[in-house]
């Protein structure tokens, strides 16, 4: 445990000598490739691939097999997601507020 803690803590300081550019650009083409990557279960598309490109040309070809369900369910599941982001959002800074007035109430 004691040499994986000193193993992160040397990582963490070794990605600071990384420029901010080529750390956003990798995170940034890690995203797409997830993304890429969840796409044939978004669409209940039952393909097998291997890599980012062959898996984007798969989706495209099946682009048609895909299940109404499934791709309904995606979006539906993404959409509750993004509003339940929205209301966090909303009811922080109402919070924030009631926080600051007891503070100057008291």
């Amino acid at each position: 445990m004691f040499a994986f803690n000193i193993n992160n803590n040397f990582i963490g300081v070794l990605v600071d000598f990384i420029s901010i550019p080529v750390t956003v650009g990798f995170t940034s083409a890690t995203s797409v490739i997830i993304v890429a990557s969840q796409l044939k279960g978004l669409l209940g598309l039952k393909i097998s691939s291997q890599g980012f490109v062959d898996t984007l040309i798969k989706v495209f070809q099946n682009i048609g097999n895909m299940s109404l369900w499934d791709t309904g369910m995606s979006i539906s599941c993404i959409a509750i997601l993004l509003l339940f982001r929205v209301i966090n959002e909303s009811l922080y800074k109402s919070f924030n507020i009631f926080i600051i007035a007891g503070i100057f109430s008291l």
